[in-house]
């Protein structure tokens, strides 16, 4: 009973104004692997999500609008930025057509070795895709490390030259500056926020929940949600 009362109140002094999705793959390919199907979900489903949060009077704002209404603490309306991580070649051919059917602000975290070598399963973004997603004001491209490793559990030289290196590679390739990333599976530590580019203003984590009203959050572990399959269509719950 205690519990629900604290949750009550928490609810009712911080309530959700909004989440900062992470996606991965959009396709109807199952994996054969069966740990990496919580990261998969359909074009159609994802498309479902998004009609229903806009139809809950949600508005689907892009990653530089998140941070400054984290840095100012001023949410105006309820909201909804996309990410998805990796750059699979689905982001392009099956998620984009919606997030412009709808214009949907979103943005990619690519891995650099991911691209540059490919995945042991699954297709990435092909040079001509990223140069199609860069001509699309929708579409913005983070930093999502040189070899998607766990970042808290390396020394932290290794942390920076993670970070640096990829960023390197991925400004010419997008022919801007690169401003925002994602840690890989969430993890980083202080070693990681100490070894930051001071270009990077924005970071996410891969967990935490929505952004909620009259917390303080640091732009370098701002929360995401991810979504799933499973991710309810209506009545959309505070976390």
């Amino acid at each position: 009973m205690i519990t629900e009362i604290k949750k009550y109140l928490y609810d009712l002094f911080h309530p959700c104004m909004g989440e900062v999705w992470q996606l991965h793959r959009v396709t109807h390919t199952v994996s054969v692997n069966i740990r990496d199907r919580e990261y998969e979900i359909t074009p159609e489903r994802l498309e479902q999500l998004i009609l229903a949060y806009l139809n809950n009077d949600y508005h689907f704002v892009s990653v530089e609008l998140i941070k400054r209404m984290v840095e100012k603490q001023r949410y105006p309306f309820k909201f909804v930025a996309v990410t998805l991580d990796d750059g699979y070649a689905d982001n392009y051919e099956e998620a984009y057509p919606i997030f412009k059917k709808y214009n949907i602000p979103f943005c990619i975290f690519l891995t650099r070795d991911f691209i540059l070598h490919g995945h042991k399963d699954y297709r990435m973004l092909s040079s001509d895709a990223i140069s199609n997603l860069c001509s699309d004001p929708l579409c913005t491209f983070g930093s999502h490390t040189v070899s998607h490793p766990h970042l808290a559990q390396l020394p932290t030289d290794e942390q920076a030259k993670q970070i640096a290196d990829c960023n390197q590679w991925l400004e010419p390739l997008i022919d801007r500056s690169v401003s925002v990333m994602a840690y890989p599976y969430g993890s980083y530590n202080a070693s990681t926020l100490k070894v930051m580019p001071p270009t990077i203003s924005l970071a996410f984590a891969a967990w935490g929940g929505a952004i909620r009203k009259g917390k303080r959050y640091s732009l370098l572990q701002v929360p995401r949600v991810l979504i799933t399959q499973e991710q309810p269509l209506i009545d959309i719950p505070v976390r």
